[in-house]
């Protein structure tokens, strides 16, 4: 059922690659298009990021099978999929919540190695990581602090907007890479953040049922 909707496994890549940000509030609420800038960026629509307090809403700009949703609330823990075409939603419960809020919103946007390096050894203790603050720069008009890093995977780079406290832009050397631009602060609507009242949720067991019985 849902293995036709790539829009919906682009949603699964960013919140593997966009994770992690802290339980602490938001420094500024903001919407931003989230572009992939990587080598396997082909022709995507931008998707549509929405950071409110404590919750975040990434959605494709893809049009019927391809669109959807991801609305994550940190205070909680939950993740929710959104599924327009059919009205739909499931329930998610994506590992290390917690954590996956500090690789994007680290806490403090000045000195973000520490943070950063204890992470990946709190998950990989062998992992030879290395982290260096390169210093200001600029990312599409905004200002920004460059890092530097490396693991036993690779190396890469990490742009920090010292404002919204947030990742602004990323590249690693496998010719990966993402960033937001079109970058609006200012309070986000509740609603981008509820699952509509018109939508029913996903059962799993009852498709399986179906496929059973055709």
């Amino acid at each position: 059922m849902l293995r036709r909707r790539p829009g919906i496994l682009w949603i699964g890549i960013y919140l593997i690659v966009l994770p992690f940000l802290s339980v602490s509030l938001f420094a500024q609420e903001f919407s931003a298009d989230f572009v992939n800038t990587g080598k396997d960026k082909g022709d995507r629509t931008p998707s549509k990021i929405y950071v409110g307090q404590h919750k975040m809403r990434i959605e494709t700009n893809d049009r019927g099978e391809n669109s959807g949703a991801a609305i994550m609330d940190f205070a909680n823990q939950k993740m929710v999929i959104l599924v327009p075409q059919q009205k739909m939603y499931m329930d998610s419960m994506p590992r290390m919540m917690q954590e996956r809020q500090m690789w994007f919103r680290p806490e403090d946007p000045n000195n973000a190695c520490p943070q950063y390096e204890s992470l990946v050894k709190k998950y990989s203790p062998n992992e030879n990581v290395t982290c260096r603050k390169v210093g200001e720069d600029t990312v599409n008009g905004r200002p920004a602090i460059k890092y530097a890093g490396t693991s036993n995977k690779g190396s890469g780079f990490v742009w920090v907007d010292p404002k919204l406290r947030f990742v602004l832009k990323w590249q690693d050397d496998k010719g990966g890479g993402g960033e937001l631009r079109n970058i609006q602060e200012g309070t986000q609507a509740a609603s981008l953040f509820e699952v509509p009242s018109d939508y029913h949720k996903f059962d799993m067991q009852q498709m399986m049922r179906r496929r059973q019985q055709q």
